[in-house]
């Protein structure tokens, strides 16, 4: 039985390079060895010349077809399993030539002097050395064609050769056993050099692959950073340009209509940043699987009220169906995958709409997304779920994105355990095909219309601790609190905030934090001084900052992170989702 990577059995690969160095080896007979044969004409007239002379063509000619043959298998290109059958006939015909050598000269012992026995024994040993030195690779043709000639030849000495022929025989055999010990102990130091250099080959490919692969990474990754550069400067820019016309503005109504026009460019930078954010957790690690009974029906109702206006504004329908069944996943990266997918297909649809339809096939839910947009070129295909790739925008035209929403479906979907494909048609439209399992059988449904709610802005706390040391967030901020007349009280640093928290002065509801404070502790350090005092206050982590050591970091402290840019909205839904401290649900 083969067993691969066992030091004890055989591994396929290596075997192979055995066999090839037996040929290789058997190619190359020493020419003295040819010259054997030629000693049957100077044994003894007293056996016949016709036997001699035969002898010796016989051994000649078994020589000769197993070099031939050797030259032939060496010079073809070999399959592994062919380089073993062939290496067997080369070991064959070895055995058979040692044979057929060693048998005549015992017919003729009892004829021969001496002298002529002593040296057809120094010419078989001779050649059976020769033997063993190309037989190291495969032992047992070496050990098999020793025993074939030199085994007849210490019978006949022990035989014919009185006490001294007994002391000849003795040695011969003692040979052949010393010989079959070395020549394994030798087979198995080559078989380790062979699996050494095979190991140190695959390594070598494995790292000038690894290298290829992250010069490629590196490449996309630097193609995509300028890019995203690029992309970044866009909205900034934009945004600069309106702030330059909003100083200059003369009265209230021209300064209110600009103001309005920042709207787009905000949005177009939250999108391009959110991203970003978005590939940083899913590389790092930290989105972890949530799952929990749910109605697919509720998401998609929820993402076709999110998205209606955005298709309307665009002139096109928007369609959802099914979903009436009950769940076991995470809701929130399933509406993520679905998102991802129905902002794609708004995109690239320029006239028609798109539709959403939900169904549930045994234990697995289906979600199909379609449109009737300009569709995929069939060579972009199979690389539209790779990370930045972008079909047919080398100029970065914002209005095509990033190239990271079917790069997160993918990743989202490995969390899920679930599948997507996609079948196009340029000109016609697109349909992705979305499998996850989860799907309940028997389980009580919610009403689908529960999901037709709006979040409201407001964030429905009194009290609010702000650890910010930027001072246009923090005038932002105040403005936010008196609007919504909510107790704010702000610090610049973790040792301002321990100071207007210390023995109960201020007790915020919610404490916003940012990360990167100034002095020596930073905002999750600042947290953590402050949770023990403030138990019935939520804690917020903001940051820019996308490492994936500070997502990390956060999350396994229990910390919620909210990254910036920020607005009302993201402040209150981030708050929803988390209980109160010293709730039952925290188990406090």
């Amino acid at each position: 039985m083969t067993r691969k990577g066992d030091d004890n059995g055989h591994s396929p690969t290596i075997d192979a390079e055995l066999y090839r160095v037996l040929i290789a080896q058997a190619a190359q007979v020493p020419m003295w060895v040819l010259l054997l044969p030629v000693l049957s004409l100077f044994v003894g007239d007293h056996v016949s010349r016709e036997h001699r002379i035969g002898w010796g063509v016989l051994i000649a000619l078994s020589l000769l077809i197993r070099w031939v043959l050797a030259r032939i298998f060496r010079s073809a290109d070999l399959a592994d399993a062919a380089l073993r059958s062939r290496a067997r006939v080369l070991s064959g015909i070895l055995v058979f030539t040692g044979l057929a050598a060693g048998l005549a000269p015992v017919i003729w012992f009892p004829e021969l002097l001496q002298i002529e026995r002593a040296v057809i024994t120094v010419a078989f040993f001779g050649w059976f050395a020769a033997a063993v030195v190309v037989s190291l690779v495969h032992p047992l043709s070496a050990y098999l064609f020793g025993m074939a000639l030199l085994g007849p030849l210490s019978v006949a000495w022990a035989a014919y050769g009185g006490y001294p022929g007994l002391l000849v025989a003795i040695i011969t055999l003692m040979l052949l056993f010393s010989v079959r010990q070395t020549v394994g102990a030798a087979h198995r130091a080559i078989r380790d050099a062979i699996r050494a250099r095979l190991r140190e080959a695959e390594l070598s490919q494995r790292l000038e692959e690894r290298g290829r692969e992250l010069e490629s990474a590196m490449g996309v990754k630097s193609a995509f950073l300028a890019a995203a550069s690029h992309d970044l400067r866009q909205p900034v820019t934009s945004m600069s340009l309106l702030l330059s016309a909003m100083q200059a503005a003369r009265d209230e109504q021209a300064m209110r209509a600009v103001a309005e026009k920042l709207d787009a460019p905000l949005q177009a930078l939250e999108e391009i940043l959110s991203s970003l954010l978005e590939m940083s957790r899913l590389e790092s690690g930290v989105v972890r699987l949530d799952s929990r009974a749910c109605v697919p029906a509720e998401i998609v109702i929820a993402l076709e009220a999110e998205y209606l206006p955005r298709a309307q504004a665009k002139g096109l329908h928007l369609r959802v169906v099914g979903g009436d069944f009950a769940a076991f996943t995470d809701p929130e990266l399933l509406k993520r995958v679905l998102r991802n997918l129905i902002e794609n297909a708004l995109k690239f649809t320029d006239a028609g709409g798109v539709s959403v339809e939900a169904s549930r096939n045994g234990s697995d839910m289906q979600f199909v997304v379609s449109d009737t947009g300009r569709g995929i070129p069939p060579e972009a295909i199979e690389h539209i779920f790779d990370d930045y790739f972008q079909a047919e925008n080398p100029h970065r035209n914002r209005g095509q994105g990033l190239g990271l929403g079917l790069a997160i479906v993918r990743r989202l979907l490995d969390l899920l355990g679930g599948t997507v494909s996609v079948v196009s048609e340029l000109g016609r439209g697109t349909r992705f095909s979305v499998t996850v399992p989860g799907a309940q059988a028997d389980a009580e449904l919610f009403p689908a219309h529960a999901t037709r709610v709006r979040w409201a802005t407001s964030l429905d706390v009194s009290s609010m601790l702000v650890v910010e040391d930027d001072r246009l967030i923090i005038d932002a901020m105040r403005t936010v609190a008196e609007s919504l007349g909510i107790d704010a009280r702000f610090a610049s640093d973790a040792e301002g905030a321990l100071a207007l928290t210390a023995l109960g002065r201020f007790m915020p509801e919610v404490a916003l934090v940012d990360f990167g404070l100034p002095g020596s502790m930073d905002g999750i350090a600042t947290i953590l001084a402050m949770r023990e005092r403030l138990r019935d206050c939520r804690f917020l982590l903001v940051t820019g900052d996308t490492r994936a050591e500070v997502i990390g970091r956060a999350a396994q402290l229990g910390i919620s992170t909210l990254h910036k840019p920020i607005s009302v909205e993201r402040i209150a839904e981030a708050l929803r989702a988390m209980p109160k401290r010293g709730s039952p649900e925290r188990g406090a």
